[in-house]
């Protein structure tokens, strides 16, 4: 069965209303006599015409005349797009609690305003003790944070005390999808279409069901029908591109996450997707500026700056993708694969080759895979791959011991065999000259040793927002403070692609790492 790309938006979406030019210049020449709400009216035309600043200007009138109108809260939300804009913004607006709460919701669902939610999210819970909404925002936060068992906990909280709202059910099936839970997912499901079937917030969530029973086909039948429910409506139609990209069917998906980006140009998965769709068009250098933009939209994102670098290194531009790689490892969501992509580059790029940077990096990656409980197997070819040059180095270092450790685990390898033969000769020769081994220097830690990392001196770092991380240093050959490398010891799940980046678990581990949900 094939999808033909030309039903993806042509039903469920809205064309533009020819009449928005004549409704502004009506509404213009009554200016004087507008109230709050035609001056909403007028800023959601300037915002639909694609006139920014005109539409923020309305909107501010519009709340300085009526506060408490939070639609119009929302949509000047929806135009702000960077921390600057949102710090001019903000004397512009009326003070009190509902800027506090509009504070709060630019915090949960697009990460900005960080330095004030804490204080604000105080505030209103000593003004409204028993806010089930509150507590919505507090999930929906730790979701985009990739903290997914607290959104979690959040969410059932608060199904239990409203049990009959749908509110963010769509963002509790991303986190139910990301973990593979498709037990609660399920639940969620049948309950959402007992309240409402019609709601596009449940067919979302069935949508994600049948997703998670990789019935790609209805799912995408769902989240047509949650477009056609609510007109370009963000979430249905990145979950739309991400069952694309599954089915392989990459045209489709790039036309779906590029109207999703014209929707939502501040959601960081919209411009993954669009690069993601051009990767698998063997298109990278297309893809790079869509990264970028991701990027920009959530700097702190591991996926978005690793898909990047192999971008670039697929675009022969080693340097970039090593800058990306390194940039990643930064991030409290990166994956142990990002030691073995550096270290690779390290080995076969022509122009930043060097051995001793690619031993130091596949030994941590080899280590970290040790304790962070991955699939060997998965990966098993670059882990052979990774040994059997670690042995290699350690042989002509001289470090005998060393590369015996590595040489065992490859041991059923031809290569294995060879190295392991060369070793038992030089060490029968060694035998026969005790006394030159007087000069041999002192050994580091096995690195068979699970859990040891060697020469690496260990730290502990404190990152922006507050977060803590343990990081390992490898001290750069020549001294000096400034040749230190850091990066950390394990790797927290970060969102599917979609559902997180697109749906959110570990990300790196799951049935469709690329999918940001």
């Amino acid at each position: 069965m094939k999808v033909s790309i030309f039903n993806v938006h042509l039903e469920g979406t809205r064309t533009t209303n020819a009449q928005l030019h004549d409704i502004a210049i009506a509404l213009q020449k009554n200016e004087k006599n507008l109230d709050s709400f035609c001056w909403y009216l007028r800023g959601m035309i300037y915002a639909r015409m694609k006139l920014k600043s005109k539409a923020q200007n309305a909107l501010v009138q519009s709340l300085q005349k009526y506060a408490y109108n939070w639609s119009a809260w929302e949509e000047i939300g929806t135009l702000v797009e960077t921390k600057e804009e949102l710090e001019a913004l903000i004397p512009r607006l009326p003070a009190g609690y509902m800027r506090k709460l509009f504070l709060v919701h630019l915090m949960a669902h697009r990460g900005m305003a960080a330095e004030e939610f804490s204080q604000n999210s105080v505030d209103l819970s000593a003004m409204f003790p028993d806010s089930t909404y509150l507590d919505l925002q507090y999930a929906v936060s730790y979701y985009n944070q990739g903290k997914y068992e607290r959104a979690l906990e959040y969410f059932e909280d608060y199904r239990e005390q409203e049990p009959f709202s749908l509110e963010y059910v769509d963002v509790q099936s991303h986190i139910l999808f990301t973990i593979q839970d498709s037990t609660k997912l399920s639940v969620l499901a049948q309950k959402s279409f007992a309240l409402d079937r019609y709601r596009p917030e449940t067919c979302i969530a069935i949508g994600n069901y049948f997703s998670t029973r990789r019935d790609h086909f209805r799912a995408l039948d769902y989240f047509q029908r949650a477009l056609k429910l609510r007109p370009n409506y963000v979430e249905a139609l990145i979950m739309m591109g991400d069952e694309y990209m599954e089915l392989k069917n990459s045209n489709a998906a790039l036309e779906t996450y590029q109207r999703a980006a014209d929707v939502a140009p501040h959601d960081f998965r919209t411009w993954y997707g669009v690069a993601k769709a051009f990767d698998m068009l063997a298109m990278s250098d297309h893809a790079i500026p869509y990264y970028q933009k991701a990027a920009a939209c959530r700097p702190y994102h591991s996926q978005t700056w690793t898909a990047m670098g192999q971008a670039f290194e697929a675009s022969a531009k080693d340097a970039q993708a090593m800058m990306c790689f390194k940039r990643a490892l930064i991030c409290t969501d990166k994956s142990p694969l990002l030691f073995m992509y550096i270290a690779k580059l390290y080995q076969i790029s022509p122009t930043l080759r060097d051995d001793e940077q690619a031993a130091f990096y596949y030994r941590c990656w080899i280590e970290e895979c040790r304790g962070s409980g991955i699939d060997k197997s998965q990966y098993y070819f670059e882990w052979e791959d990774a040994v059997t040059f670690l042995a290699e180095f350690y042989k002509e270092k001289g470090r005998f011991e060393d590369a015996e450790a590595y040489v065992h685990e490859i041991a059923h390898t031809e290569r294995g065999k060879a190295l392991l033969r060369e070793l038992r000769a030089v060490r029968e020769s060694r035998s026969d000259h005790k006394s030159r081994d007087t000069l041999a220097p002192p050994q580091p830690a096995t690195p068979g040793d699970p859990g040891s990392h060697g020469d690496l001196a260990h730290r502990t770092v404190q990152f922006v927002g507050g977060s803590t991380g343990e990081f390992w240093v490898s001290p750069v050959p020549g001294g000096g403070g400034q040749g230190n490398r850091y990066f950390g010891a394990s790797a927290q799940g970060s969102a599917r692609t979609s559902r997180t980046g697109s749906r959110g678990g570990s990300g790196w581990n799951s049935p469709a790492a690329d999918d940001v949900r």
